[in-house]
């Protein structure tokens, strides 16, 4: 099978590959996408192997990669910066324009890699159940670069520059530097599982739970080992109970948990600098970092920027639901 996108420049194919032993599927794919803004095309391979026991029972085995390309802001956004100086701001820049003035490599696509297996019973007319594990390997997220730039003189009397060092009459400002958005070096290893069944103890009523553990680890450059990620949470647990009667009325509760995140914050002071004017100048110069420099105690001058993380409590939802549709007909189990 072959399919092609009329968006130009874009080219997307397919290349599925099956085989099918007894009791035995396989299936394969190959895509391959063209972008305009990435000079090498991306390949996507996809593979899946199910055995079937019985008509009712499966066991599953899938491996894929997937890919995110820049986004229309992170390529071509540009915004000033305000300061505390009077006429003096600095640019935000997209991956175009820190390409043409600085020239920085172009974004790379967001990548990931993920491998799940799993097996589901549904051989019974009272119960069914599924359980699964996978894992994932995510790398270059583009995130806001810690690489922040000044103009050199060069720059700002360069004719091709001049609509970005020039003097920018709407806001009244000189920009000084700029910040980009960039891939961050940092790799994640995501581990989970999941595990839920279904109960039909009597004809329409289904009672229905699965609970779903998740460890999330980062590779800091810089730092030994894989670090904790806590931004996911760790636990998550549903439990629900839908009931369709014989006339047409539906009626369903569901419970939801989940534990605590924890999300890296900033904390900034300026004790370590003589001006609030030179304070905000070196934090937009030096802005501290990317996620991976949150770990450390300090980022740039002693005392200037801390950092410190902001827990999120667990919660707790429950959601109850009631559909009539009485001129529809009776739903099966």
């Amino acid at each position: 099978m072959r399919a092609s996108m009329k968006a130009p420049s874009i080219r997307i194919s397919f290349g599925p590959e099956r085989s099918r032993p007894a009791g035995i599927r396989i299936v394969g794919s190959l895509r391959m996408d063209k972008h305009p803004l990435i000079d090498h095309p991306v390949w996507s391979p996809r593979g899946a192997l199910v055995m079937r026991p019985t008509a009712g029972q499966s066991i599953r085995l899938t491996a894929g990669s997937a890919f995110r390309t820049p986004a229309m802001f992170e390529t071509y956004v540009q915004y000033l910066l305000p300061t505390p100086v009077t006429a003096v701001g600095a640019l935000g820049f997209g991956s175009t324009n820190s390409t043409q003035v600085f020239g920085t490599p172009p974004l790379k696509p967001e990548r990931i890699v993920s491998v799940e297996t799993g097996y589901q019973y549904q051989d019974s007319d009272y119960f069914s159940f599924e359980i699964s594990a996978y894992y994932n390997r995510v790398t270059d997220i583009i995130a806001l670069s810690n690489q922040s730039t000044a103009f050199t003189l060069a720059q700002y009397g360069d004719p091709n520059l001049s609509a970005i060092t020039a003097f920018n009459n709407p806001t009244n400002q000189f920009p000084f530097g700029a910040s980009r958005l960039g891939n961050d070096a940092d790799q994640y290893n995501v581990f989970g599982a999941e595990i839920g069944g279904r109960v039909f103890p009597v004809d329409g009523l289904d009672i229905y739970a699965n609970y779903s553990p998740n460890q999330t680890f980062a590779k800091v450059p810089g730092q030994s080992g894989w670090q904790r990620d806590e931004r996911t949470s760790q636990h998550q647990f549903n439990l629900g109970v839908q009931y369709r009667s014989r006339f047409g009325l539906d009626v369903a509760a569901d419970f939801h948990y989940y534990s605590r995140q924890v999300w890296p914050e900033l904390q900034v002071t300026a004790a370590a600098f003589s001006s609030r004017a030179r304070f905000l100048t070196e934090l937009v110069l030096e802005p501290p970092g990317s996620t991976g420099d949150l770990a450390g105690d300090v980022i740039g001058e002693a005392g200037g920027t801390a950092c410190a993380s902001v827990s999120v409590a667990g919660g707790v939802g429950i959601a109850a639901g009631l559909l009539g549709m009485l001129s529809r007909r009776r739903a099966g189990r």
